[in-house]
């Protein structure tokens, strides 16, 4: 998404969707950063749409706001820099 936009993102660990299970285990931001079991849809709306697009969810499916977009083209978590790296299917 990033690469396809050319524009970076701000993401905080915080903010990601996990289980309490897998909050307790050793390399859990890790295993919801790059495991390869998605479970979860991504999706944008500009700033200015946010609160509108929160009205309108249906309160049954969970969503939760986990960063922003940046117009410098890197990824960075919790203010620090890191790979844009994910699962790599097939390998």
């Amino acid at each position: 998404m990033l690469d396809a936009s050319r524009v970076g993102a701000s993401l905080d660990s915080a903010a990601l969707p996990m289980s309490v299970a897998l909050r307790r285990l050793p390399g859990a931001l890790e295993l919801a950063l790059r495991g390869g079991e998605d479970y979860a849809l991504v999706l944008a709306v500009p700033p200015a749409k946010a609160k509108a697009l929160e009205r309108a969810w249906p309160r049954r499916v969970p969503l939760a706001r986990i960063g922003r977009f940046t117009k410098q083209r890197s990824l960075r978590l919790d203010g620090k820099p890191v790979s844009a790296q994910g699962f790599v299917h097939f390998q």
